[in-house]
């Protein structure tokens, strides 16, 4: 029960990769949404955890927003790349 839906929200900064590729997410409006993405962290690991202490609550929050964390990094590189793919056009 616990494996599967961390597994799966490991793949935020793949995901992010291809939609800054894309041209639909960008790092600022990633900046500007730190807030309310720590809100929905919470709520998703407070789903995830099959119990309701709090320490587990946190090991789970904190790996996931380093992964947003390294997804803006992920999304400003792949929005230069894209970028730049687009002036040599």
């Amino acid at each position: 029960m616990f494996t599967i839906p961390l597994g799966l929200v490991f793949e935020m900064p793949i995901v992010i990769y291809f939609l800054s590729r894309v041209g639909l997410v960008s790092p600022g409006l990633m900046k500007k949404s730190r807030k309310m993405a720590f809100v929905v962290i919470l709520l998703v690991s407070a789903i995830i955890t099959p119990t309701t202490d709090a320490i587990t609550l946190l090991i789970v929050t904190i790996p996931l927003y380093g992964l947003y964390e390294l997804s803006i990094v992920v999304s400003a590189r792949a929005e230069k790349h894209y970028l730049k793919s687009n002036i040599e056009d």
